[in-house]
């Protein structure tokens, strides 16, 4: 359901409101309901600056049904020089052209304002917008970070290339050792058939199923020790959410068994990767290896 909500604010018609009076439970000119519940003192944006912002997408009892709080790539929005009027104005660009930076705001939207409804709102009166205006910037200070931040992701996957051809070389010694009992020793067989050994321990608290799981990953045929696939070429970790089928049970199961912060090789018996269809390069049948960084679990 990644992003099904947040994309949908673009087709919900609301018309929004100032947001000075922190506390009372107000109503929109066209019927929608909304509070203040921390009114900010920093900036006002202006036409063409950029608003940065937190969201979370909630039912009416607090379950959070989208998360963009805490994420080091946060929501950004221009507010128009001049506003156009649409069919279905968004709401957000709407509420942002007249905030202040540390404004926190519920909106609380009916689910009959929100376009192919998913099924996790299914029964729900409607679902609250949980939005925290973070900080406002001119163009020309986005313009400078998105250049800045640029140059850091270039400079950082090139260091992620190198480290991958270690990584190839540390993952060979590995399967090698594997194939001769050299592991038997420190080896983790799971009841699911996964095997396992763990480099080096994390210290964080195991990841609970559904939660978001960050890792970097070196991918190889077990039978031959050919690379497939690799985040560091990637030059980013991968994300996936834990139990949700998402990736392959292999991994559902391991990164269950480990903690954040550990470096661990997978052995992932074909039935537990991609059976007997194979995907892509990988053929029916294969059993793959997978030396994986386990960077965070939110």
């Amino acid at each position: 359901m990644k992003n099904i909500f947040y994309l949908g604010l673009l087709s919900i018609s609301v018309v929004l409101f100032s947001c000075k009076d922190s506390g009372a439970k107000k109503t929109t000119s066209t019927g929608y309901e909304y509070d203040v519940h921390l009114a900010g003192d920093g900036k006002s944006p202006k036409p063409g600056e950029f608003v940065f912002f937190e969201m979370q997408i909630k039912k009416h009892d607090g379950t959070v049904l989208q998360d963009m709080k805490n994420v080091d790539n946060k929501p950004v929005i221009q507010i128009p020089f001049e506003k156009v009027p649409v069919q279905r104005p968004n709401p957000i660009i709407d509420l942002l052209s007249d905030v202040t930076e540390g404004d926190s705001i519920h909106l609380y939207i009916p689910r009959d304002s929100i376009p192919n409804p998913p099924a996790e709102i299914e029964g729900e009166t409607g679902v609250v917008y949980d939005i925290v205006v973070i900080e406002v910037v001119t163009e020309d200070e986005f313009k400078a970070r998105q250049e800045d931040q640029q140059k850091r992701m270039e400079e950082e996957k090139e260091r992620l290339k190198g480290l991958g051809e270690e990584k190839g070389i540390f993952v060979a010694d590995i399967l090698n050792r594997y194939k001769s009992g050299q592991l038997d020793e420190i080896l983790i067989k799971h009841e699911s058939g996964l095997e396992y050994v763990i480099h080096n321990s994390g210290g964080g608290k195991k990841a609970e199923q559904g939660q978001n799981i960050t890792a970097h990953y070196y991918g190889v045929f077990k039978n031959t020790g050919e690379m497939f696939d690799n985040s560091y070429r990637a030059g980013r970790p991968f994300s996936f959410p834990l139990g949700k089928r998402s990736v392959i049970q292999g991994w559902d199961i391991g990164f269950a068994e480990i903690r954040p912060g550990t470096d661990a090789t997978f052995f992932v018996p074909s039935d537990l990767a991609y059976g007997q269809s194979g995907r892509g390069s990988i053929g029916p049948g294969e059993d793959l290896v997978f030396y994986v960084e386990f960077l965070s679990a939110k």
